[in-house]
């Protein structure tokens, strides 16, 4: 169970300043090892009126008891005035979704176990064909190694050709030009 705990220190009058200074460090000593129990999870400051301010302490126990226990043996506990107020957990709590990993108002099922639709229980039923593993994918061909970018970036010579031709004749570019108008259009 958490708990939400503020204390007042009102330190007595005519009280040595090294009975105080002795007592504060006895306390931080205390609240480590409440700390690494798991008793004492956060610790905040509040300011009151001026200079000065109370204590809040979020504290983690089995009971009120247990906890009346473990203030109790506060070195600075004489001096405190205390208000504890019990905290109930909040459906929409984002730490308590982050410890089960599901959003906030969605309760945990048992895989395979039970169905939500209905509140009878019932069995889910196994099926038929059995489930399969995914496929294993295959490449079919291969790509020329001259061809992967990077490597060589020209396109690979084609193993056959359809003619013998590998340019155009002078007599055929000459004639097409004898066509064109510089001018523009065609004569």
């Amino acid at each position: 169970m958490d708990f939400l705990v503020e204390f007042e220190v009102d330190v007595p009058a005519g009280t040595s300043d090294t009975e105080v200074k002795d007592r504060e460090r006895a306390e931080a000593v205390a609240a480590a090892k409440l700390a690494d129990e798991g008793h004492l999870l956060r610790v905040w400051k509040r300011p009151l009126s001026a200079g000065e301010a109370s204590v809040l302490g979020l504290y983690r126990a089995d009971s009120e008891t247990e906890l009346d226990r473990l203030l109790g043996a506060l070195p600075l506990y004489e001096w405190m005035t205390v208000t504890v107020r019990r905290l109930e957990p909040h459906p929409n709590d984002p730490a308590a979704a982050h410890e089960t990993g599901l959003p906030p108002k969605v309760l945990a099922c048992v895989p395979g176990g039970q169905s939500i639709t209905s509140a009878r229980a019932q069995q889910t039923p196994s099926g038929r064909p059995e489930a399969m593993p995914l496929a294993v994918a295959r490449i079919s061909g291969s790509t020329p190694k001259c061809s992967m970018p990077n490597i060589f970036p020209v396109r690979p010579m084609p193993d056959c050709t359809s003619s013998v031709t590998r340019r155009m004749p002078c007599f055929f570019v000459s004639s097409r030009s004898r066509w064109w108008n510089w001018t523009g259009g065609t004569t």
